[in-house]
């Protein structure tokens, strides 16, 4: 009798432990089906949620030195052109959230003589 109450202890413990690994492994790649950036997923995510998206394409693509048609071809027409002070320099605006709270979130990413200098996130209205 004690044997069999052993066993059943045991077998409810497996099947506890996979459910819970299971369940882990869900959820680890449903969120990276989320967040791992794509041309498709880009263009078909609300732009309040693209935030999701700008750490995976950050970390994908190495955007210093891009052309400004290289990004345009990644991320499509920006929301906001920023022209600057010199003609040669520039950035485009892309809205990637908004928040009642925090307000508006904004992919910054600037140019000089038509390539990536620099890109971070803007918080605030234009």
């Amino acid at each position: 009798m004690r044997k069999i109450k052993k066993k059943s202890k045991i077998i409810i413990s497996i099947i506890i432990l996979s459910s819970l690994a299971s369940a882990i492994l869900i959820f680890v790649i449903f969120n990276y089906s989320q967040t791992h950036f794509t041309v498709d997923k880009w263009n078909n995510t609300h732009v309040h949620e693209r935030y999701k998206l700008v750490k995976s394409f950050t970390n994908d693509y190495d955007l210093v030195n891009m052309t400004s048609s290289e990004v345009e071809d990644l991320l499509g027409v920006p929301d906001r052109i920023w022209n600057r002070e010199s003609e040669d320099e520039f950035s485009y605006w892309y809205l990637i959230k908004k928040d009642n709270y925090k307000g508006l979130q904004w992919l910054d990413i600037s140019f000089a003589d038509d390539k990536v200098k620099s890109y971070y996130i803007r918080r605030g209205s234009v």
